[in-house]
C-alpha cells in the first residue's frame, strides 16, 4: 500500500530519530518468533520499560497505525470525509522523537507517534509529497 511506503520511507524518519527507529527494529528482530510481552523501550533511567511490551509484529503494527493516520488525514484534507477516527494499537501519543521523550519514565505503551506523523504529513509541502497545510492542531484526550 502506498501509505505504508509513505509512512516507513518518508514520514516516520521525520517524526523519530533514525537511531530510535534502528534500535526498536533491531530489538524486535532479535526476539524469538513466539515471543510475546517483551519490553521494547527503556525507562528514563535505562532500567527496562515493562509498560511498553511487544512482539515481533509490534513495529509492523505501529507502522500500519501511522499509515492509517496518513490515509485518514489525506481523506479529510481531500474532502472525502469530514472527520476520522483511527482505532489502532499500539497507541502512539507518548512516543517522542527519541527513546526518552520529555525525560518521561516510560513511553506509555507507545512505539511510533501516529498523530505527530499525520501532522508532519499534513504540513509537508505538496512539492515534497505532503498535503501543504500551513498549520494543524492536535488535541490529545489522554484520559485513563
Amino acid at each position: 500500500d502506498s501509505y505504508m511506503s509513505l509512512a516507513e520511507d518518508d514520514i516516520i524518519p521525520k517524526a523519530h530519530k533514525v537511531s530510535y527507529i534502528k534500535r526498536l527494529k533491531s530489538k524486535i528482530a532479535a526476539l524469538p518468533v513466539d515471543a510475546k510481552g517483551v519490553p521494547l523501550t527503556d525507562d528514563s533511567e535505562g532500567e527496562g520499560g515493562d509498560d511498553t511490551m511487544g512482539s515481533r509484529g509490534s513495529y509492523t503494527a505501529a507502522t500500519v497505525g501511522v499509515a492509517a493516520a496518513l490515509k485518514a488525514t489525506d481523506m479529510v484534507v481531500g474532502g472525502q470525509c469530514t472527520n476520522v477516527f483511527c482505532a489502532t494499537r499500539p497507541p502512539g501519543h507518548h512516543a517522542g522523537r527519541e527513546l526518552r521523550p520529555m525525560k518521561a519514565i516510560s513511553n506509555g505503551f507507545c512505539l511510533l507517534n501516529a498523530a505527530a506523523c499525520a501532522a508532519i504529513f499534513a504540513t509537508t509541502p505538496q512539492s515534497e509529497g505532503g498535503l501543504g497545510l500551513k498549520r494543524v492542531c492536535v488535541i490529545d484526550f489522554d484520559v485513563h
